[in-house]
């Protein structure tokens, strides 16, 4: 968090350091995705749009 505190005085670090921070996790989420299809042996992950229509599903019924 230090390094967050220092660059809150510029908004533009700051924003640069949040992108730079999102770029990795979304490369390691890619990398772990991989990795999942490989183990799984799927193409593609289908179970996505699944998931995003039963949350969905879920909220309508509360």
């Amino acid at each position: 968090m230090g390094s967050i505190e220092r660059l809150s005085h510029d908004q533009g670090a700051w924003n640069e350091a949040v992108r730079n921070d999102l770029v990795d996790i979304l490369g390691r989420l890619a990398i772990v995705e991989t990795e999942v299809q490989k183990v799984t042996g799927q193409g593609t992950n289908k179970s996505t749009e699944g998931q995003k229509t039963g949350r969905s599903m879920r909220r309508r019924q509360q």
